[in-house]
């Protein structure tokens, strides 16, 4: 036993010199790098390596044509002396400074866009086709299947920066008026887009399952802000033959591209004959964000009322019509209150109509505004509904009843045109058949062109505490 045990030791004596040989020269040896302490030691070059190391260095030095050229500069770059500094371009300022680059402030970018002649106004001498789409006298359009047309914006969202048309704007809130233009194309065939509606591709959970086609839906196609003086000038030049200016302000949970895109397809489908304007508050776009956007809604109407104020000292329109829709009745009717004030000496109306559909505020706030701006404005037309079923959450929400809930009664007053909806067949929720209700958009076509309430069809007086208003009637 003794004697296997000490030969054991014997062999582990030999082996681990062994090992330790192989570990240095094996192919999992560490490479020590320059910065180790340990000596490594070379080998002399033999005649063949030393004839390989000349020739390398004759190469080197082997000039290529325009080596001359680099040869006193890196002359210069090896020499101890200082190098001098440039003088500025600004003798005024000195080199230190011009390091700290000037930062240059974001101009306005707007591409001039291709499109057509607009067509949102039917062409003089043609027919019109009762309340149907306006004719065109270009058949190319007809077979084309849609128009392009444009929409002057004015907007207090903020640019994200993204180029991407339905992106240029989001739903936080920036901190000036911006202007812009925004190219919109519309459907021209009844079959493929009836009166009032705002077809879009179809969309689940935020999918867009179908691409875009200009002969079916209603497409941003392009966007660009302007700088103010531009704004007018470009709205000027549009407003030269058809000076009037149908203005659309929108309401709770509703995108930039949603705005634009409804008040092209509302000037089309009314054969506006003038220029059609949009203001875009920063509205989310969710429906889950009806508190944050009832809070916004105020500050929005400082911001219109400078925008409404801008179009009426800028611009050579003779007649400009306001349309509000819900929430954007809110920023309307403030405006309009705190313009009149500004213009107190002022007698005669500044704005042809105003026209609030559905309008989300309370109705007692409505009627002490109404009282003040109605001066600045030839006619004022209140659309309500009690089957509005966003109204109905909205008083819930809010404690009082809205304007354009007609549930426990229309609201009337002196010199307002109430008119109740109610009979109307519209969707589910009922609160948007300002746009997608043939009725309606029909009723407004006539308003526009300055027929009296009286002598508009379907619609049948009515009275209620010694005061009128009006019921359409199917």
């Amino acid at each position: 036993m003794k004697s296997n045990t000490f030969f054991k030791i014997v062999c582990l004596l030999g082996i681990v010199p062994f090992w330790l040989a192989c570990a240095q020269t094996g192919p999992w040896t560490m490479t020590k790098g320059p910065a180790s302490s340990e000596k490594v030691e070379t080998s002399k070059p033999t005649p063949s390596t030393a004839k390989q190391k000349s020739d390398s260095v004759t190469a080197l030095k082997k000039k290529f044509p325009g080596d001359e050229a680099f040869e006193e500069k890196s002359t210069e770059s090896l020499s101890p002396s200082k190098p001098k500094l440039e003088e500025p371009e600004h003798p005024t300022v000195s080199a230190e400074i011009e390091l700290f680059e000037k930062p240059q402030v974001e101009e306005p970018i707007f591409e001039e866009p291709e499109f057509e002649q607009p067509a949102v106004h039917a062409p003089s001498g043609t027919v019109e086709a009762g309340a149907t789409m306006p004719i065109f006298e270009d058949e190319a359009k007809q077979q084309k299947g849609f128009v392009v047309t444009n929409v002057f914006y004015g907007t207090t969202r903020k640019y994200t920066g993204v180029k991407i048309s339905p992106k240029f704007y989001g739903g936080d809130a920036g901190e000036t008026l911006e202007y812009g233009i925004a190219t919109i194309s519309v459907p021209t065939d009844p079959q493929m887009r009836s009166k009032g509606s705002l077809t879009t591709p179809l969309t689940i959970f935020e999918m867009q399952l179908e691409e875009e086609d200009p002969k079916k839906h209603v497409i941003l196609t392009k966007a660009g802000r302007l700088s103010k003086d531009v704004f007018l000038q470009r709205l000027n030049g549009n407003l030269t033959d058809h000076p009037a200016m149908l203005v659309f302000v929108h309401g709770f949970n509703n995108t930039f591209e949603y705005a634009v895109q409804r008040a092209a397809q509302l000037a089309y489908d009314l054969e506006f004959d003038g220029t059609s304007v949009v203001f875009s508050w920063p509205s989310n776009g969710q429906a889950q964000d009806y508190i944050k956007d009832a809070n916004r809604i105020r500050a929005a109407a400082i911001d219109l009322r400078l925008f409404l104020k801008t179009l009426h000292q800028g611009t050579e329109a003779k007649s400009v019509y306001l349309v509000a829709h819900s929430m954007g009745s809110v920023a309307l009717t403030n405006a309009l209150h705190d313009l009149a004030l500004e213009m107190k000496e002022r007698q005669k109306p500044i704005f042809k109509e105003v026209i609030l559909a559905a309008p989300d505020i309370d109705q007692v706030e409505f009627a002490k505004l109404f009282a003040e701006f109605k001066r600045i404005t030839e006619r004022t037309t209140l659309y309500a509904s009690s089957r509005d079923q966003a109204l109905i959450i909205s008083r819930e929400v809010n404690g009082y009843r809205r304007a354009g809930d007609s549930s426990d009664g229309i609201l009337t007053l002196p010199g307002l045109d109430s008119i109740d909806v109610s009979r109307l067949d519209t969707n589910l929720i009922g609160h948007s058949y300002f746009g997608d209700n043939k009725s309606v958009i029909s009723d407004i076509y006539r308003l526009i062109r300055g027929s009296p309430i009286y002598q508009r069809g379907k619609l049948v007086k009515r009275s209620i505490a010694g005061l009128t208003f009006w019921e359409f009637i199917p």
